[in-house]
C-alpha cells in the first residue's frame, strides 16, 4: 500500500543514512523501523523509559552494523556523500 506522510528532514535523512550503509531499500527500512515501534507500543507491561533504552540499543546496533558494513565498503565515499550525490 503507498501512503504520503510528512517527516522532519533530520528523520529522513537518518532513515536514508540507514538504509544506505546497510544497502537496503529505504522503503524497506522504515517498514522495519515503524514496525519496531508498533510492537515497542503494544507491551503495556513496558514503561517509557524501558522502551526509549530498547529503541536507543536497536538505533544503536544498526548504527554499529552500518558502520561494520562502511568499514568493509569498497567504495570509499561515506553513507552521506552518497546521499548529497544523489540529491545533485
Amino acid at each position: 500500500m503507498k501512503t504520503t506522510v510528512e517527516l522532519p528532514d533530520e528523520l529522513l535523512t537518518e532513515l536514508k543514512i540507514i538504509a544506505a550503509r546497510e544497502r537496503r531499500k529505504l522503503r524497506d527500512v522504515m517498514t522495519e523501523v515503524v514496525s519496531v515501534g508498533l510492537r515497542c507500543r503494544q507491551r503495556p507491561d513496558v514503561t517509557d523509559h524501558e522502551r526509549e533504552i530498547g529503541a536507543r540499543r536497536w538505533l544503536d546496533a544498526w548504527a554499529d552494523l552500518g558502520r561494520k558494513i562502511e568499514e568493509a565498503s569498497a567504495d570509499p565515499r561515506t553513507c552521506v556523500d552518497i546521499l548529497l550525490q544523489d540529491r545533485r
